[in-house]
């Protein structure tokens, strides 16, 4: 393959045979052309998504049907230069996904030299950045068709959130019980924790779920927390709600 663009380019060869491969995901798991022309690692190798998007994308067209980790059947002892037929690659452990992204697949395990296997993700990035995935594993190479360690080695691919330039719906107020991070565009379902009834003194129209904690008598003396206006106990944000909630208005 003599195309730059293409995942198999190679950089000695001077005549096209054909061969460029382009898109790659786990439908082509099997495939011929891996343990000859890809080398040990995750396909694609960089992939873009959104914040609350389940979809990744290869480029602005192609999404991506699953990432596919490639164990060749050949590979270059890093600290020798050596070439030697790979036996197995036993994954230990995969870091550094995006927040909120998780494997819906199982942990890859031992896979054989020429073989592939499909990494599915699930769940969605809740925030933006640029986030290197790292697969780490033992390798080993086929001495005499047995298996012998060469160490831990691994590989990394890119995953990019970027914001979502879609609405993405839901309650948007930091300080609400049912705050989506991912939410651009508050929908008006917030829900606020403290008292509901109106009969107590500590009783405010904004609060949707009752805490329990309403207060009725305050024994004619002094109230020992006036900043505590929803009388959980404590100064803090539902009482900076309740403020808001009142800001602006006039007094009775």
């Amino acid at each position: 393959c003599t195309d730059p663009a293409a995942f198999n380019y190679d950089a000695e060869a001077q005549l096209e045979d054909g061969s460029c491969v382009y898109e790659v995901g786990c439908g082509d798991i099997g495939a011929a052309f891996w343990g000859d022309d890809f080398p040990l690692g995750v396909f694609p190798e960089s992939v873009f998504g959104y914040v609350g998007d389940v979809l990744w994308y290869q480029d602005g067209s192609t999404m991506v049907s699953g990432f596919v980790l490639n164990v060749p059947n050949m590979i270059v002892d890093p600290a020798t230069g050596t070439e030697y037929a790979v036996y197995s690659f036993d994954v230990g452990q995969i870091t550094g996904l995006p927040d909120g992204v998780d494997w819906a697949s199982a942990m890859p395990g031992e896979i054989f030299g020429g073989e592939q296997y499909c990494l599915e993700p699930s769940g969605y990035p809740i925030s933006v950045g640029l986030f290197s995935v790292e697969v780490q594993g033992e390798m080993a190479i086929s001495v005499f068709g047995n298996p012998f360690p060469l160490g831990t080695l691994s590989v990394v691919f890119d995953m990019e959130v970027f914001p979502n330039p879609n609405p993405v719906s839901g309650c948007a107020y930091v300080g609400a019980m049912n705050f989506n991070p991912i939410a651009n565009a508050d929908d008006g379902s917030c829900e606020f924790s403290g008292c509901t009834d109106p009969s107590a003194v500590n009783y405010h129209v904004m609060f949707t779920v009752d805490d329990g904690g309403c207060v009725y008598d305050l024994d004619g003396g002094p109230n020992p927390c006036p900043a505590d206006l929803n009388g959980d106990e404590l100064v803090g944000v539902g009482d900076l709600l309740v403020l808001l909630g009142e800001f602006g208005g006039a007094c009775q």
